[in-house]
């Protein structure tokens, strides 16, 4: 029985040292493809999702954009102001923000008529001395006082002293149109009197909002 025992061992010892048992491929040059594979699949995915993410933000600061200008007596120059400047895309950008780059594109017309005026200055047309001076002042204001009110309102969430500033500067233009149709029945800066207001207006607009 003993025999029998020890000459089975030694048979089964030979045939696993003879006959070499199966290998699992481990061959690791197949695993990076298929890891590699799946990284690529990820990172489509994960671009995807990223571009779904920037086209949902987009839509939502375009339906803000949308419904702020609703609230606007000009929706057309309240759309093409915003939509033209970057910063309303910004998915962290607010109402506040909104107002802030209403109020800077109405300083930049403010600034650009505040040049016509002083090109006037050297018109030597004797009529236009008088109202080409009022103008200066009232410009004067609105680019030192009434539109940095507003930003400062605007920067520090007190949306109230930001509406004062607007209110004032689209009197101010009207005085100064005004003021040029009392001496020569016209205004050489009517068109862009008629910016300056529209724009003080809707950042009016918009300010209101925050009220």
């Amino acid at each position: 029985m003993r025999n029998s025992m020890m000459i089975s061992s030694i048979i089964a010892i030979f045939i696993f040292t003879i006959i070499p048992l199966p290998i699992t491929c481990t061959s690791s040059h197949l695993l990076p493809l298929k890891k590699s594979n799946h990284i690529f699949m990820v990172g489509q995915q994960d671009q995807q999702e990223m571009i779904t993410m920037i086209n949902n933000n987009n839509n939502n600061n375009h339906d803000l954009i949308e419904s702020t200008c609703k609230n606007t007596p000009n929706y057309q120059l309240c759309i093409t102001t915003l939509e033209s400047d970057p910063r309303s895309l910004d998915p962290n950008t607010s109402v506040f923000g909104l107002g802030l780059i209403v109020v800077d594109a109405l300083k930049n017309k403010a600034t650009a008529t505040m040049e016509k005026i002083n090109r006037l200055k050297g018109s030597n047309i004797p009529d236009f001395a008088i109202p080409v001076m009022e103008c200066s002042m009232m410009y004067n204001a609105i680019l030192k006082a009434d539109i940095p009110v507003a930003i400062e309102g605007l920067r520090k969430g007190v949306p109230k002293f930001a509406e004062s500033g607007m209110d004032d500067a689209a009197l101010e233009v009207q005085n100064c149109d005004n003021s040029f149709k009392k001496q020569v029945k016209y205004s050489p800066i009517s068109g862009m009197n008629q910016d300056v207001y529209d724009l003080s207006l809707v950042a009016k607009s918009i300010i209101r909002l925050l009220l």
